[in-house]
Formats: C-alpha cells, sequence, structure tokens
C-alpha cells in the first residue's frame, strides 16, 4: 500500500455575513499544529485555595477569539470609523459590534470542525 496524505490542506471560503449588509470575510481552516497552541493559549489553570493539586481549568473566550481571528481571517471587507478592521489588534476586535463579532467567531469555528469521511465542506453556509 502507498502512502496516502496527510498534510494540511490549505481549506479557504469566502463567506457573506448576515449580520451587516455585504460584508464578507475570507477565511481559512487552522492547521494540527496551530489547533494545538491555541489550545494551550486559551486554557488556564485556577488552583484551589488548599494548595493541592485540585483546581479548575478555564477557557478564555477572549483569548480564543483572539487567536482565532488573527489566524484565520485572511481578508474582509468590515470597517470601523471608514478603516478596515485589523484582526490581529484586539482592541479592534473588542470594537466590532457584538452581534457581528459573534456571526463572524460562529463561522471561523465551524470552518475549523472535523470533516467527516467524504465530506467536502464542514458548514452549509452559503459561500461567495
Amino acid at each position: 500500500m502507498g502512502l496516502v496524505e496527510a498534510g494540511a490542506q490549505p481549506r479557504e471560503t469566502t463567506k457573506q455575513l448576515e449580520t451587516v449588509e455585504g460584508g464578507w470575510i475570507k477565511i481559512r481552516r487552522l492547521t494540527h499544529g496551530e489547533s494545538t497552541e491555541r489550545l494551550d493559549s486559551i486554557l488556564t489553570f485556577q488552583p484551589d485555595q488548599s494548595g493541592g493539586d485540585e483546581g479548575k481549568t478555564f477557557v478564555s473566550t477572549t483569548r480564543q477569539r483572539q487567536h482565532d481571528f488573527a489566524a484565520c481571517i485572511l481578508d474582509h471587507n468590515i470597517g470601523i470609523g471608514g478603516t478596515k478592521v485589523n484582526f490581529k489588534d484586539p482592541k479592534q476586535i473588542s470594537a466590532l459590534d457584538s452581534g457581528i463579532g459573534d456571526e463572524i467567531d460562529g463561522l471561523i469555528q465551524a470552518h475549523n470542525e472535523p470533516l467527516e469521511p467524504g465530506d467536502e465542506e464542514d458548514d452549509d453556509t452559503p459561500n461567495l
């Protein structure tokens, strides 16, 4: 039997936004390594008060969105005050309308879901 390709395939798609008329984003899928680094950056362990090994692990939604927006958004036509948003700048991400930010996050998450065998696309959001 020969080798099967397991390297990350460039999976890019352009999605029309429903929350802002005429808005669109071009996003890409994370590689396995990027996905692992993402988990490392968004998980925080908080030890319990007794000082033992017990504690809780929390996910930082803020860090998750900052990472995903910076890593996955390749291009877009989203602006604030007439200036194109820089999705690598946490302050500009925070300034987004919450509905638009939530929609973008949902599109990124859907695009990064594991594919079932034989699937070519990971969600039913229409492409441009």
